[in-house]
């Protein structure tokens, strides 16, 4: 990470899963006799059985496909146009959220409140200690200032 950007993991780590992911989802790992999926449909039926499990599972589908497209366009378009990734996340943010609402409101309208605000919390109050130790130079000994701006004012 120190030498290649956060961005090297995120892209070998979304590599591996597609890596994953394509021969499993076109049966290539393993034949069986009969059913080549019978797990998957047991666990299908089960998720798919009552309207509050597809509900759910239709949720994390679409945070899952969103949180995916999010990376793949910040390994695109991230370091060449991020005023571009910039717009598309608070565009793709706020459609996230009133798809979620929409799906979880049939199962629990309180719930999905809930949710939201948890999501919303965390996506407009970003604070990690990952993300201010990504947004100070420590080369400078910056332990405080936000902008490079800010570092160069304080410390001269």
């Amino acid at each position: 990470v120190e030498y290649a950007s956060p961005r090297l993991p995120f892209g070998l780590s979304a590599g591996c899963a597609c890596a994953v992911l394509v021969p499993a989802a076109l049966g290539w790992l393993e034949r069986r006799e009969g059913s080549a999926r019978p797990w998957f449909r047991c666990v299908m039926s089960e998720l798919c059985a009552d309207r509050t499990g597809s509900l759910v599972l239709l949720a994390a589908l679409i945070v899952g496909v969103y949180s995916v497209a999010l990376g793949t366009i910040q390994l695109a378009i991230g370091g060449s146009n991020p005023t571009a990734v910039a717009a598309i996340t608070v565009a793709g943010n706020c459609t996230l959220c009133v798809l979620l609402y929409a799906v979880l409101r049939r199962v629990d309208a309180v719930m999905a409140k809930a949710i939201l605000f948890a999501f919303l919390r965390g996506a407009i109050v970003p604070s990690t200690e990952i993300l201010f130790a990504w947004s100070h130079d420590p080369s400078k000994g910056d332990t405080r200032c936000w902008t490079e701006d800010e570092c160069e004012a304080e410390f001269c």
